[in-house]
């Protein structure tokens, strides 16, 4: 800004990240014979999963350094910063959904 005096900083990030992910159970059945069957549950589910994260930071500097008398200086500096996460998560789980 002004040179050897006045100087300024900043910087920003940002990231998000979304996975879903949905999943249905079976019952499964096995022929042991051509007139007998037998079955096992796995126990039936239905699942929805759903996880989002977003995440900012920022931050910002000015620093003032004036050259005084008799070679001195005097240095002043400011700033600020941010800095925030959040995270969403949603399960829905449903055993014993499908009968036979």
């Amino acid at each position: 800004m002004i040179k050897d005096v006045l100087l300024a900083k900043a910087d920003f990030t940002y990231k998000r990240t979304h996975q879903r992910r949905e999943q249905v159970g079976n019952i499964y059945d096995a022929m042991i014979s051509p007139t007998e069957k037998w079955s096992w549950a796995n126990y039936n589910y239905l699942e929805h999963r759903y996880y989002d994260t977003e995440y900012m930071a920022g931050s910002a500097t000015l620093t003032y350094t004036p050259k005084l008398r008799g070679g001195h200086y005097f240095k002043g500096m400011g700033g600020w910063n941010l800095e925030q996460e959040q995270y969403r998560s949603t399960r829905v789980m449903r055993q014993g959904l499908a009968r036979a």
